[in-house]
């Protein structure tokens, strides 16, 4: 349920949906195959201790970092990268921005991305 009590409608297709997400720095594997559905209507925390991965997962949907593995989609569509055959093909600098300009958080009191 939401913050309203209404039920949320898992049978619609995710806003945000992660599959296997990694991210390494240099040796250091900070995500480890995340994995994260959010429908339409619902509210979610990312909650962890400092140094857990919680704002490296915002950067890599918001393409801020590259992933190491995994993909994420938001609103159905592949972000970063675009799926020919099979195969997972970098998309160019003008998808990203536009890919960036429809996605938008909010954070209360607090500016992460300034």
């Amino acid at each position: 349920m939401n913050h309203h009590g209404d039920h949320i409608d898992r049978s619609a297709d995710p806003l945000v949906r992660a599959v296997n997400v990694h991210k390494s720095f240099g040796s250091n594997e900070v995500l480890k195959g995340v994995d994260l559905d959010v429908y339409p209507g619902e509210a979610v925390v990312l909650l962890g201790p400092s140094g857990s991965g919680k704002t490296t997962f915002l950067r890599l949907i918001n393409q801020m970092e590259t992933l190491t593995g995994g993909r994420i989609w938001v609103n159905g569509e592949l972000i970063g990268y675009e799926e020919r055959n099979g195969r997972l093909y970098q998309r160019k600098d003008a998808d990203i921005d536009r890919q960036r300009s429809r996605i938008g958080m909010v954070f209360q009191r607090f500016n992460l991305f300034p």
